[in-house]
């Protein structure tokens, strides 16, 4: 039941935030996750290291990126993530390292 009440009030949030905007309100929504902001947020801004790196829409900052598709892939490149395997293979590494019993 618990799982059921966070979806429902995941939805509720998404589509209260949605009202809101929808009505001329400022709602600064702050998420790592890339696929909710890019379906309830108008505009977009994008941060690495405390600093804006990318400021617009969705379609504008999908415009100014080589990779296109999904604001995930937009963020990992404007973040200069995209070595993201080799941070998690070193990751997994340290854990490795630290027990044993991981490998």
């Amino acid at each position: 039941m618990r799982s059921q009440t966070r979806s429902t009030t995941t939805i509720l949030v998404k589509e209260l935030v949605r009202l809101l905007a929808d009505r001329g309100k400022t709602v600064f929504y702050c998420s790592h996750m890339m696929d909710v902001v890019e379906r309830v947020c108008d505009r977009i801004a994008i941060l690495a290291e405390g600093r804006v790196v990318a400021d617009g829409s969705f379609a504008e900052l999908k415009a100014r990126s080589a990779g296109g598709g999904s604001l995930e892939r937009v963020f990992v490149e404007l973040t200069r993530g995209s070595d993201a395997g080799a941070r998690a293979q070193a990751v997994l590494d340290a854990i490795q390292d630290a027990i044993p019993a991981a490998r």
